[in-house]
């Protein structure tokens, strides 16, 4: 069950019994929906622009290769989540499951995408205005996936967004190499594999 309050990064508190949020100087809310990027949760395909992701639906993450990725392509996808293991969300690998109430929440595949594309994450079945209960990350079939890109498309999935889409304490977004967003900074930092202390308190106060 997602918390109804939207709270910012280590840096948002609720004053027991009085219901008010103060938040202090210096953070970041990068989890969508925020000021900055707040799209009405819907499905979408490959081919609407560069995707459009929300929330995923819940805290066991479940996640399916389909045949197109390599076995190098599924480790790097497999170390990237294994730095969301310390956040309350539990990546596990199932069967794919394509409909129902039990949809696999990320199903990862490669195909055409323009020279200067890595990766983009759509949601393919929204279950509310800011839900998605599947989420496609598709990678671009000319690249081999490693752990930053695994990282980075995973945490989109779960609504994690780039430095300009996110906003902060006056509703100003941050650089999109802003070292703060750890793996979700743009473009790809080869360097920043991790997910970054941040970006696991906007997961473990969203799930």
């Amino acid at each position: 069950m997602k918390s109804s309050i939207k709270w910012r990064s280590k840096a948002a508190r609720v004053i027991a019994g009085l219901g008010v949020i103060v938040v202090l100087s210096g953070c970041l809310d990068n989890m969508y929906p925020t000021a900055n990027y707040h799209a009405e949760c819907a499905d979408f395909s490959s081919t609407d622009s560069l995707g459009h992701y929300c929330q995923t639906d819940g805290r066991a993450l479940t996640y399916y290769y389909q045949s197109t990725l390599s076995d190098g392509d599924k480790a790097g996808i497999r170390t990237g989540l294994d730095k969301f293991e310390p956040t309350v969300l539990d990546p596990t690998y199932q069967a794919a499951v394509y409909s129902g109430t039990q949809e696999t929440d990320i199903i990862y595949y490669k195909g055409a995408l323009g020279a200067n594309v890595a990766g983009i994450t759509y949601c393919e079945d929204a279950a509310t205005t800011t839900i998605c209960d599947q989420h496609y990350v598709k990678y671009n079939s000319s690249q081999t996936v490693d752990r930053v890109a695994g990282c980075h498309e995973s945490g989109h999935a779960v609504g994690l967004t780039h430095g300009s889409n996110a906003a902060d304490e006056n509703g100003d977004p941050a650089a999109d190499n802003d070292p703060i967003l750890g793996c979700m900074r743009t473009p790809y930092d080869y360097f920043a594999f991790e997910l970054g202390d941040a970006n696991a308190a906007e997961i473990d106060n969203t799930y």
